[in-house]
C-alpha cells in the first residue's frame, strides 16, 4: 500500500515540471459593439458607451517548448454597457456574468515578456438590466432573452517579475449577446489583471510527502550499539 501511494505521488511530482498554476483578477472597461436597440432603451440607435469589467479565477500553463507554452483559465467574468440617453434623462446599464474559459498560445520573447493570442468560451450565468434617472432605480433579471454562450477572440502581452504576472488583454466576441434580435450586439473588452504563480507550494508539498515516506522518522541509536545488546535489553 504505501509503494503505491509514493508512486502515485512520484507522478503526481514529475508531472507538476513545466506548469504553471496560479490565481488571476482583474479590472478593466468594457462595451457592446453596435448600436443599442431603440426598442429597448426608447430612443433612436446610439452606440453602446463603455463601463467597469472585472474578473476572477485560475490560469494553468504548460510549456511545450523553451518558447512556446499553453495556457487555459478558469474565470468569472462581468461586462459592463452603459447607454446615456442625449437628455441625460437616464442611463441604461446592461450587466452579463459569464463563466469563461480562454484557451491562449503564449510565446516567451524573454523570461519576463511574452505575448499571445488566442479565443474563450463562456457560459453566461446571469445577466441584468439597471435603468437609473431623475426618478427612476430599477433593476431586473433579463437572462432569459440573451444569448446563453458566447465566445470571442483574445490578444494579449503578460510582463513577468518573479511570480508575478502583469496582464494586458484585448477580447472581443464573436456571437450576438441576444437570443432573437435583429440588433447585434458584441462583446468587447480591455482589461488588465494581476496573477500569482504559486505552483510551486504544491510541488514542495509533493516532496515533502515523498521523503516523508521514502525517510520515515525511526529511533536513532548509538553506533557502538550491537544487535546482541538491544536483544538483551528487550
Amino acid at each position: 500500500m504505501r509503494n503505491t501511494i509514493l508512486i502515485l505521488f512520484m507522478l503526481l511530482s514529475l508531472s507538476s515540471f513545466g506548469k504553471n498554476i496560479g490565481f488571476k483578477a482583474g479590472l478593466g472597461i468594457s462595451t457592446l459593439t453596435g448600436t443599442a436597440d431603440s426598442n429597448l432603451v426608447g430612443e433612436n440607435e446610439k452606440s453602446w458607451g463603455y463601463n467597469k469589467n472585472y474578473n476572477i479565477g485560475f490560469f494553468y500553463n504548460v510549456n511545450a517548448t523553451e518558447s512556446l507554452s499553453v495556457q487555459t483559465e478558469f474565470l468569472i467574468s462581468v461586462k459592463e454597457s452603459l447607454y446615456e440617453s442625449p437628455s441625460n434623462d437616464y442611463s441604461f446599464n446592461i450587466s452579463l456574468e459569464y463563466l469563461e474559459i480562454p484557451l491562449l498560445l503564449k510565446y516567451n520573447t524573454s523570461k519576463n515578456f511574452c505575448v499571445y493570442g488566442g479565443g474563450y468560451f463562456s457560459k453566461l450565468i446571469r445577466s441584468y438590466y439597471n435603468i437609473k434617472g431623475n426618478e427612476i432605480n430599477y433593476k431586473y433579471n433579463k437572462t432569459d432573452i440573451m444569448n446563453e454562450f458566447d465566445s470571442g477572440l483574445i490578444g494579449g502581452i503578460i510582463f513577468k517579475y518573479d511570480k508575478l504576472l502583469f496582464d494586458f488583454r484585448y477580447s472581443q466576441g464573436l456571437l450576438n449577446i441576444y437570443k432573437d434580435s435583429k440588433t447585434e450586439n458584441f462583446n468587447q473588452v480591455f482589461n488588465v489583471s494581476l496573477g500569482y504563480i504559486f505552483w510551486w507550494l504544491v510541488l514542495n508539498y509533493k516532496i515533502f510527502l515523498i521523503k516523508s515516506f521514502i525517510f520515515p522518522i525511526t529511533p536513532s541509536f548509538p553506533a557502538s550499539c550491537s544487535i546482541p545488546t538491544l536483544l538483551s535489553l528487550a
